[in-house]
């Protein structure tokens, strides 16, 4: 199975049902700005005039609408930024997260604070580590979390 589909494409052609295209049922335009939206964050913004040569069709509103994404797409980066600026709280007045029993801050830095805690369900010692606030869930942050979670891990 595939997608969120129910029957896979497989499925649904043996069954003498259409194939969904996941981009059939999105507006031309919404295609067309979520791909160069995905193209200015990851840093290979496509030129207008050349999206107006493969749409013609579209001049107008790509002309308007696509300047605006990017302006857009700067202003949240540039709060991202600013957010990442502020430093963090010099205490952080917790004793419990989830099952641990904060002990002690072991360490802080540009990602967050480090806790020494006991996973006190099994009395194991472990580390906590604690991301600002100000990560949005899915940022590049979190994923350098997740990838640093795993290297620990093992």
């Amino acid at each position: 199975m595939s997608g969120s589909s129910p029957l896979s494409n497989d499925s649904a052609d043996i069954c003498g049902l259409p194939i969904r295209d996941e981009a059939a049922g999105r507006d031309p335009l919404e295609r067309i700005a979520s791909d160069y939206l995905e193209s200015l964050r990851k840093g290979t913004p496509i030129d207008l005039e050349e999206i107006v040569r493969q749409y013609p069709e579209f001049e107008g509103e790509l002309r308007e609408f696509l300047p605006l994404v990017a302006a857009m797409e700067t202003w949240k980066s540039q709060q991202e930024m600013q957010t990442l600026r502020r430093p963090l709280p010099e205490t952080f007045e917790i004793t419990r997260l989830g099952d641990c029993r904060i002990v002690r801050e072991i360490a802080r830095g540009g990602m967050g604070v480090v806790f020494e805690a006991e996973q006190e369900p099994i009395g194991r010692k472990v580390a906590v580590k604690l991301l600002p606030w100000r990560f949005p869930r899915h940022s590049k942050w979190c994923q350098q979390f997740l990838s640093e979670a795993r290297i620990a891990a093992g």
